[in-house]
């Protein structure tokens, strides 16, 4: 063991390296899920609820290295799961000697805690790895929202008190992702938001929402600003005209707002080209609308 180490540069490279390499996106574990029971893109977009039958409980510790539910957290897209699971087993298998980490359920949202460090991996942070020291009372860190706990092998976390106490004790990584596809299947979330790590701080940046009830994709440049939005609402009064302006345009917002090298990154692209063209098929031809001032 270098004993001239830091663990917590280390751990901000390797979150650095995770967090920009893809986008934080839902498609590549709709397509496992898919995958898993037998879904056409077409079986989603007609009838949602399909993805329900989806098993959370399902998740093994030997599944979880297998396809196709390997591929919803060992790649380089994902949700906060996927991203503590793929930061975590870098720096564990890269560090042994330093790193030992538990993951934590806080009720829509996961995180890792090393046992050894203290560190913290949580993907909403605004600086990267953090440190949770054990004690008994409250914390606030700097990077990341609200006040935090960690006693007795317990995490506590409140963002605001009219939100309330989150509370978890240890979960197992099979659970961890396994609880996060059930809420991908049970929302049918079908969503791609790019993101950024750069000058020691995370920033968030345009995001591709599937809205299956509205029978469109929303396109948000800005997520504080989500009234400022763009739509691609698929319909019968679409034509091939209204088609190739919103091809062009949703091309348009991915090069202003989002990342090519993350939107191709585990073929999320062809994901979202077969909901589109199931969407056609099923809808109607796409009509572009909303599209805000420059």
């Amino acid at each position: 063991m270098d004993e001239h180490a830091d663990p917590l540069r280390i751990a901000t490279e390797v979150f650095k390296d995770v967090f920009n390499s893809g986008s934080y996106s839902s498609l590549g574990m709709i397509s496992a899920i898919a995958i898993n029971l037998g879904l056409s893109e077409r079986d989603i977009l007609e009838k949602p609820e399909n993805l329900k039958g989806f098993d959370q409980n399902s998740i093994t510790q030997e599944n979880l290295y297998q396809s196709p539910i390997s591929s919803t957290w060992s790649l380089k897209t994902g949700r906060c799961t996927s991203f503590a699971l793929k930061v975590v087993h870098q720096l564990e298998s890269q560090h042994p000697e330093l790193f030992n980490f538990k993951y934590f359920d806080l009720k829509g949202h996961r995180v890792a805690r090393c046992q050894r460090t203290g560190i913290l991996i949580d993907s909403s942070s605004g600086i990267g790895a953090v440190i949770l020291n054990e004690s008994q009372d409250w914390s606030t860190i700097t990077g990341l929202t609200g006040k935090w706990m960690f006693y007795n092998d317990v995490l506590t976390y409140e963002r605001s008190p009219q939100q309330g106490i989150k509370r978890s004790s240890p979960i197992t990584a099979e659970k961890a992702i396994g609880t996060c596809l059930g809420e991908v299947a049970k929302k049918a979330i079908l969503v791609c938001l790019f993101r950024e790590f750069e000058a020691r701080t995370t920033q968030f940046r345009g995001m591709i929402k599937w809205n299956i009830k509205d029978k469109r994709v929303e396109l948000i440049p800005d997520l504080d600003d989500r009234k400022r939005m763009m739509t691609i609402a698929f319909c019968p009064q679409g034509t091939e005209e209204s088609a190739q302006l919103c091809t062009s345009n949703f091309g348009a917002f991915i090069k202003k707002y989002g990342d090519m090298n993350q939107w191709v990154a585990d073929d999320t692209h062809k994901i979202h080209e077969t909901f589109w063209n199931a969407a056609v098929k099923l809808w109607g031809s796409p009509i572009w609308s909303s599209a805000p001032e420059p």
